[in-house]
């Protein structure tokens, strides 16, 4: 997939791969250099990498909370698929990356009946017609291709099903909009870390 890049009025992000990075954006470097100016180098890089953590922490949460009802995935599979990566002084970016393939049909509650099988993919109950649910392959659901099976040699070729992908999903529809969303709070949240250091320092015995 080809990155994707958007600037907001403060945060800067891109999506590529399964992974979304957060940044400063133009109008938060202008912030951080004023920041430098006003406190130095050390203090200004703390305050804008708490804010980009604070921001990105908060989209975490929010992302895994919509990518369990966007691809009907429980909790635990969800939680399992996307990490967050935190910024530090030294790289004032965060990430959440997203990993692994197409999820097994059975993960959304797949069930047997006379026409096949109905499970719930993108949280969406659908029916899929002549498939069948095999337990001794850990309960994976099958479809018959009717194409050659060269073990058998009979037209009675198997194929697994399966429903969405986590990382593919992550960069699309609800989930890319909650991030994008993330980048509006990123300025306040570094002013406010700035104050937070400024305090700091008027209290006795501290830096002023």
């Amino acid at each position: 997939m080809a990155p994707k890049r958007d600037r907001g009025k403060a945060g800067d992000f891109k999506t590529v791969r399964g992974m979304i990075e957060l940044k400063a954006g133009d109008s938060l470097l202008v912030d951080y250099e004023a920041a430098i100016t006003r406190i130095g180098k050390a203090d200004a890089k703390r305050a804008f990498s708490r804010a980009l953590n604070h921001e990105g922490r908060k989209a975490f949460t929010a992302i895994k909370r919509v990518l369990r009802k966007q691809t009907g995935l429980k909790a635990y599979d969800v939680n399992n698929a996307v990490k967050y990566g935190q910024a530090t002084t030294n790289r004032l970016q965060s990430t959440i990356r997203a990993t692994g393939r197409k999820e097994w049909l059975r993960k959304f509650g797949a069930r047997q009946f006379k026409y096949g099988v109905r499970a719930r993919p993108w949280n969406r109950s659908q029916r899929f017609n002549h498939a069948f649910i095999v337990k001794s392959l850990d309960g994976n659901v099958f479809i018959n291709t009717r194409e050659l099976n060269p073990r058998s040699g009979r037209k009675n070729a198997i194929r697994p099903l399966f429903g969405p992908s986590v990382p593919e999903e992550m960069l699309k529809d609800e989930s890319l909009q909650t991030f994008m969303r993330s980048t509006d709070g990123l300025a306040d949240r570094a002013a406010h870390e700035i104050r937070v250091i400024l305090e700091g320092w008027a209290r006795p015995g501290r830096r002023g």
